[in-house]
């Protein structure tokens, strides 16, 4: 696909996940959570950049609910977060 940006002729990659939404599913999610993946769409057709920040946020998001669930998985969780999110 072509940028139209004004940047003439840089080409963006499209990613297409058919079942975006049931990546996020967790065993026991929270209520958050569940309000949070609910809000994803099922279909996804972006950027890899636009898919990066949406992981991010739910990963983000899950931590977050972990951390305040318990103490003692919140590092792991947050060292996952930091390495592939780069936040």
């Amino acid at each position: 696909m072509k940028d139209n940006n004004g940047s003439g002729d840089e080409t963006v990659r499209l990613i297409v996940d058919m079942a975006f939404r049931s990546q996020f599913e967790l065993a026991r999610p929270t209520s958050t959570y569940s309000d949070l993946t609910a809000s994803l769409p099922s279909i996804f057709v972006g950027s890899e950049q636009k898919l990066m920040e949406i992981i991010c946020l739910v990963c983000l998001a899950n931590s977050i609910n972990n951390f305040l669930k318990t103490t003692q998985r919140w590092n792991l969780d947050l060292i996952v977060l930091f390495s592939y999110c780069q936040i």
